[in-house]
């Protein structure tokens, strides 16, 4: 097994020695049959055991064991507690979510902290057939469909190809010694119950059954391929991206062949789970809203507009109309009026600290251009301005009046007369 172990870091990892590696190490067979292969091939390593206070004393007993085969192999070892009933009971989650996150996040601290490059897990292609079965049972999409990966960003998973039947006779071949832990017997657990009883079941009916699924999970990784080419086909061509605000036009996904198919994978990323809502939405009337725990989605006429929530509180800005403002927006101010001037106008007219804002209900302008004077908001329904746009119109404003719509109009009022004595002009940069 070492030797196709070798061959299949070489050739599809392309691993140098002189890295430096972080092992998930349990204390179990996987882990330790990982670190063993990894050390007699030379790569340079440590270890590293969550502690999770949920088997005591056997916890205990394996981060002792782990750090015994840190010592025999010459490799450091780090050890981390945690309390995961707490941490699940504080955010509401399960057990297993808990420890999935605690431990997670304590090894990306390592690898920043540490400078190791990679985190290296034992996952292997049973757990591959087991979360085949369990996203197949939870419904999920093609996505979910296709296992574990083998690489993510900084996580490599090189006993993906390799059967548990494989790592039980290199453990028994090298006289290796492992810690059994007693909770994957039972089958209080969804993996472990397919693991234990629904496998075992199945391969008595089907006698190729791992090998069957092996080659389905391959197709269906192929599979996934193709249509992620689409999907980035289909966003290269009809998404459009201004500002960091994404539109895209509704007949784009009216016109596809499968438009469910393509609202759920070109939104699922942005956190909308639900295809029906982003149906329904296609027909809404403009103005509607999605909104995922990141992203909200609008429907603007002809078009759908994604963008982050903004977590930022909108406030006013105030502008001696001396020094340049440069937050949020750049405005530089002089008293001669030059080729660069977006707008001039009368000082005197005009009450210091001038106020950025945003729009607010009842406020009205006398437009430039225009008699009378006009509600801002049918000013924005006039000018065609999606409900993004209005919630990103600055307004620059003498006390409460409006002075501009910057970057768009001004109100005349303010603007430069033939008695104007001192004129104050406005750029933006």
């Amino acid at each position: 097994m070492i030797e196709e172990f070798a061959k299949h870091l070489t050739q599809n990892y392309k691993l140098r020695k002189d890295q430096l590696f972080l092992l998930a190490c349990s204390g179990g067979i996987d882990s330790v049959v990982l670190a063993h292969m990894m050390h007699q091939l030379g790569y340079t390593f440590a270890l590293a055991y969550c502690n999770f206070k949920l088997r005591i004393p056997y916890c205990d007993a394996e981060a002792v064991f782990v750090k015994n085969l840190g010592n025999h192999l010459d490799k450091p070892v780090f050890i981390k507690e945690f309390d995961t009933i707490a941490c699940a009971e504080e955010n509401k989650i399960s057990i297993q979510m808990a420890a999935r996150t605690l431990r997670y996040t304590w090894f990306d601290q390592l690898l920043q902290e540490k400078k190791y490059t990679t985190l290296i897990t034992a996952h292997h292609a049973d757990d591959q057939l087991e979360t085949l079965l369990i996203n197949i049972g939870r419904g999920n999409g093609p996505s979910g469909l296709t296992g574990i990966p083998a690489e993510t960003h900084n996580r490599l998973r090189p006993l993906l190809p390799f059967s548990k039947s494989n790592i039980i006779a290199y453990a028994k071949a090298q006289h290796l010694d492992w810690c059994e832990d007693s909770s994957n017997a039972k089958n209080d657990y969804l993996r472990n119950a397919i693991r234990n009883e629904v496998l075992p079941l199945w391969e008595k009916h089907q006698p190729q059954l791992r090998k069957n699924l092996t080659q389905t999970l391959h197709y269906l990784q192929q599979a996934h391929k193709v249509l992620q080419k689409e999907i980035a086909y289909f966003k290269e061509r009809y998404f459009k991206q201004d500002k960091g605000v994404f539109s895209v036009d509704i007949s784009a996904f009216k016109n596809a062949s499968d438009s469910s198919f393509f609202l759920h994978h070109v939104f699922y990323p942005f956190g909308f789970e639900h295809t029906a809502d982003l149906e329904q939405l296609l027909s809404a009337e403009t103005g509607k809203q999605l909104f995922s725990k990141s992203h909200r989605l609008l429907k603007n006429r002809n078009e759908l507009l994604l963008s982050p929530i903004s977590t930022v509180e909108v406030k006013t800005y105030p502008w001696d109309g001396v020094q340049a403002l440069e937050n949020p927006i750049s405005l530089i101010s002089t008293t001669e009026e030059t080729a660069q001037s977006e707008l001039i106008l009368d000082k005197e007219k005009l009450i210091f600290p001038l106020l950025l804002r945003k729009m607010k209900e009842g406020d009205y302008f006398y437009p430039s251009g225009m008699q009378g004077k006009k509600k801002l908001s049918k000013f924005f329904k006039d000018e065609k301005y999606s409900l993004l746009e209005k919630e990103n119109q600055w307004l620059l404003c003498s006390g409460e009046d409006i002075v501009w719509i910057v970057g768009k109009r001004p109100d005349r009022r303010f603007l430069k007369t033939a008695d104007t004595k001192q004129l104050f002009c406005i750029q933006t940069q």
